[in-house]
């Protein structure tokens, strides 16, 4: 009997030590409280190394990725301007050139050249103060000439421009 307990204790002991190996958490607590980050649908930005802080900073992650774009161009050092009426967003950056994101026609425009399209711009909500606009990276990223991904291990999504 003594021999089956030890032996039985050793088997949960090495498969502790495997799972740790492979990265499997085995704190419950843990666990569920980063599920839960992951699932609140929303997630820090962070902009060349600093997290943004105060209102309309938190990126949108559910159904897709959509950023606060004025919080990050100003953060970058641009200028941004918008104009509802129109459906457009217009994007000085610090190098002097000049980006235009036009949701009518679907176009990211810089210095009068298209650099992409997306044909669900339409979707896109204009809404009164142009702190609220959240657009989707890939058009954040062609608009502001950075870099942006999601890491899932932390939830945040990661903005980097020249690095």
């Amino acid at each position: 009997m003594k021999k089956i307990r030890l032996f039985t204790i050793l088997i949960l002991a090495s498969l502790a030590l495997v799972a740790s190996a492979f990265g499997v958490p085995n704190d419950p607590v843990a666990k569920a409280s980063d599920a839960a980050k992951v699932q609140s649908g929303f997630a820090p930005v962070v902009v060349n190394g600093r997290e943004l802080t105060g209102p309309n900073t938190l990126a949108r992650t559910n159904p897709q990725i959509a950023v606060p774009v004025a919080a990050i161009a100003r953060s970058l050092g641009d200028r941004i301007s918008f104009d509802t009426a129109s459906r457009s967003v217009t994007v000085v950056r610090q190098a002097g050139v000049t980006a235009a994101f036009d949701a009518t026609l679907g176009q990211v425009l810089e210095n009068g050249a298209v650099v992409l399209s997306v044909s669900n711009s339409r979707e896109i909500t204009f809404s009164p103060s142009s702190d609220e606009l959240m657009l989707a990276i890939e058009i954040a990223s062609a608009l502001l000439d950075v870099s942006i991904r999601f890491d899932v291990a932390k939830n945040k999504v990661v903005v980097s421009r020249g690095q």
